[in-house]
C-alpha cells in the first residue's frame, strides 16, 4: 500500500509542478463520512431512543438518513443540528418498542451533493417486553365426551400456558349456543385444574356441545369442546339409562401385548336389555365389543393389542346402549409395559434473556421415575448434541454442555434441552439468550496481479478475504476512483475468493494504485493496495492527458525505472 500511495503522491506532485490541476482534470470528490455517537455500540435501550452523530464532506453533506435493521421501509431523514446546514451534527429519535426485544442494527447514511454516500452501523439490544405471546391451551376432561348426563353435572378440565413466566388468568365455558360463563379455578391461581357446574335441565334432551376457552391476559386459547347426551325428560316407557363396567384389566394395572378387555353391562328397566357395548382407548374411535353372554350383553369382551398403543399411561372406556339411551361412560387407567413417566429436564444456566459471549457452559438438571439415560442440547436450528453427565452417581441429576458462541452471529437465539429415559423423551425445555461477541474487522488481500506487475488489456484482479463472523462484500478501486463491487468466487458465500475485472484500455499508460477492502456488515477491513504499470497493447487509452511534453521524457523514464527496481527487489 505504501508503494502505491507513494507513486500516486509523486505523480500528483509532478502534475502540480507542471501547472495542471489534477482535481480539475479528473473531477475527484471524496465521499462523505458519518459516525453514530449515541447510543454506544452494544448498549441496551428501551422506549424512545435519541440517536445522535456527526457527518462531514470535502464539499458538503446534503442529508443524513437513519435505518433500522437494513430495512429500507424503516428508513427516515434525521434532523440537521449543526446550525449552518453542514450536517456536522445531527440527531433523531426512534421508538425501540416497535421491534421485538433482542439485537438490532442502527445504520446512519450520509449523502453528499454529488450523490456519494457513507454508512456507519452499530448494534443495540432492545428490552421493552415485546416477547411473542403464545396462546394458552385448555381441555375438557370429565365427564368424557359422549357421556349421557342429567341433572347437575360438574365439568372438569385443565389449562396452561406454554410461555415461560406466563399463566392462565381465566377459563370460560359455553353450553351449546349460550353465553360464555366463568369457570372456577382449582389450581391455586394457575387454572391447571378447573370446574364448571352445569345444570343440564336448562338444555333440551339430546346431544349438546360444550365449549371451553382459556385467557392469559392478552389472547384466548383455541376452543376445546365435548358433546354430551342430555337425558332429563323420561320417555313414555319411563326408560332409564343402561350401565357398563370394565372388570379386566383393573384400574391402575400394568399390561402388555394382547389384552382381553372384558366386563359386564345391564339395564335397570324390566324387559329392557342392552343392545351393544363399545370400547375405546384414549381418545380413539369407539370399537364394538363382542357379546359373550348369549344375547343380553350381560358379559362382553374386546381384544386390544396394547403394544400398538405404545408404552405408558392409557385410558380405557366402555359404554352400553339400550336402543334409546347410552350409559354413562365407564373409564379406567392402565399402563402399557413398565410404568414409566416422562423424564424432566431444566436449564439452570445461562438464565433466560441473558447476554453471553465466548465459551459458555450450558448446564442444568434432569430426573425420572426410573432413570435418565442421557440429555441432549441444541442451539437454534442446529443438531442435538449429547451433554456430559456431571452427577457423581451416573443419574444425570446434573449435566453440562460447552458452547462456543463465536461460531454464531451476534443476536438472540433459543437453546433447547431434552432428557431421554430409554423409552421416551422429556418435554423440551428452552430459554433464549443473546450472543454478543467482539467483532473483529475483516481481512482482505489482493493475490493477483502482484505489486509492480506490468499489465494491459482486461485484467482479472483476484484476492482472498475472511472474517470472524462473515464477509458480506468486497470492493475494489483504481487510484482514487470510486469503489466498485467485486464478485464472490468462493462457492459458499464466504468471499474467501473473489474477482474483479478491470479494463485498462481506457487507463493512462503509467503506474496505477489498486486497492481492495472487505465489509462484514458492520465495519470495513483495512485496505490492501498494490501498484501496477499499465502498458499499451495496441489500443488507444482515454485516461489522463499525455503530460510527457510538460514533464519531460526523462522524468517518465525515471518513474518506470523505479517501478522496475521495486519489482526486481521484491
Amino acid at each position: 500500500m505504501r508503494t502505491g500511495v507513494a507513486c500516486i503522491a509523486l505523480w500528483t506532485m509532478l502534475v502540480i509542478a507542471a501547472g495542471a490541476s489534477l482535481q480539475t482534470a479528473t473531477g475527484w470528490d471524496s465521499p462523505p463520512t458519518v459516525v453514530i455517537t449515541e447510543p454506544l455500540n452494544g448498549t441496551t435501550v428501551s422506549g424512545v431512543v435519541t440517536i445522535r452523530g456527526t457527518a462531514s464532506d470535502d464539499v458538503n453533506v446534503s442529508a443524513v438518513y437513519v435505518m433500522i435493521d437494513w430495512d429500507t421501509a424503516n428508513k427516515w431523514l434525521a434532523n440537521d443540528t449543526s446550525g449552518n446546514g453542514t450536517w456536522a451534527t445531527w440527531e433523531t429519535t426512534w421508538d425501540s418498542a416497535t421491534v421485538p426485544d433482542g439485537w438490532h442494527e442502527i445504520t446512519a447514511i450520509a449523502k453528499d451533493t454529488s450523490g456519494q454516500i457513507a454508512k456507519h452501523t452499530i448494534s443495540v439490544f432492545t428490552q421493552n417486553g415485546n416477547i411473542q405471546n403464545n396462546p394458552p391451551w385448555v381441555k375438557i376432561l370429565t365427564p368424557p365426551s359422549g357421556s349421557t348426563v342429567s341433572g347437575t353435572v360438574v365439568l372438569g378440565g385443565s389449562a396452561g400456558d406454554p410461555d415461560a413466566g406466563d399463566s392462565v388468568e381465566l377459563v370460560q365455558v359455553k353450553v351449546n349456543g349460550g353465553p360464555w360463563q366463568d369457570a372456577t379455578d382449582l389450581g391455586n391461581g394457575t387454572w391447571s385444574m378447573w370446574k364448571y357446574v352445569w345444570d343440564t335441565t336448562t338444555s333440551p334432551d339430546g346431544w349438546v356441545p360444550v365449549y371451553a376457552q382459556a385467557w392469559d391476559g392478552e389472547v384466548w386459547s383455541p376452543k376445546a369442546w365435548a358433546k354430551y347426551y342430555v337425558d332429563n325428560v323420561p320417555d313414555s316407557k319411563g326408560n332409564a339409562k343402561p350401565w357398563a363396567k370394565i372388570l379386566h384389566p383393573k384400574d391402575g394395572e400394568t399390561v402388555s401385548g394382547v389384552v382381553l378387555v372384558h366386563g359386564t353391562s345391564g339395564d335397570p328397566d324390566p324387559g329392557d336389555k342392552v343392545e351393544g357395548v363399545w370400547v375405546r382407548v384414549d381418545n380413539g374411535s369407539w370399537n364394538k365389543a363382542v357379546d359373550t353372554s348369549g344375547g343380553d350383553w350381560g358379559t362382553w369382551a374386546w381384544q386390544w393389542n396394547s403394544d400398538r398403543s405404545g408404552k405408558g399411561k392409557h385410558t380405557l372406556c366402555a359404554k352400553s346402549w339400550d336402543g334409546d339411551l347410552y350409559s354413562d361412560t365407564y373409564c379406567i387407567t392402565v399402563y402399557v409395559g413398565q410404568r414409566n413417566e416422562k423424564p424432566k429436564v431444566a436449564i439452570v444456566h445461562p438464565k433466560d434473556g441473558e447476554t453471553v459471549y465466548g465459551i459458555v457452559l450450558i448446564h442444568g438438571t434432569a430426573s425420572d421415575d426410573i432413570a435418565v439415560k442421557s440429555v441432549f442440547v441444541k442451539v437454534d436450528g442446529g443438531a442435538w448434541n449429547k451433554a456430559v453427565d456431571t452427577s457423581p452417581d451416573g443419574s444425570w441429576a446434573t449435566w453440562a454442555w460447552e458452547w462456543e458462541t463465536s461460531k454464531y452471529a451476534d443476536g438472540c437465539v433459543p437453546i433447547y434441552a431434552k432428557a431421554w429415559d430409554g423409552s421416551q423423551y422429556s418435554d423440551v425445555a428452552w430459554i433464549k439468550v443473546c450472543v454478543y461477541n467482539k467483532d473483529d474487522k475483516p481481512t482482505v488481500k489482493i493475490t493477483y496481479p502482484k505489486d509492480g506487475d506490468v499489465v494491459y488489456g482486461v485484467v482479472v484482479i483476484q484476492g482472498v478475504a475472511y472474517d470472524d463472523v462473515r464477509v458480506k462484500k468486497v470492493q475494489v478501486r483504481a487510484d482514487l476512483g470510486g469503489w466498485a463491487p467485486a464478485t464472490d468466487m468462493s462457492g459458499d458465500g464466504s468471499w474467501s475468493k473473489w474477482e474483479y475485472t478491470w479494463d485498462t484500455s481506457n487507463e493512462s499508460r503509467e503506474e496505477h494504485g489498486i486497492c481492495a477492502r472487505a465489509w462484514d456488515g458492520k465495519q470495513f477491513s483495512a485496505e490492501h493496495c498494490i501498484s501496477v504499470i499499465v502498458v499499451d497493447n495496441g489500443t488507444k487509452g482515454a485516461g489522463l492527458p499525455d503530460l510527457s511534453g510538460a514533464l519531460g521524457v526523462a522524468t517518465l523514464a525515471a518513474l518506470g525505472a523505479a517501478a522496475a527496481s521495486r519489482k526486481l527487489l521484491g
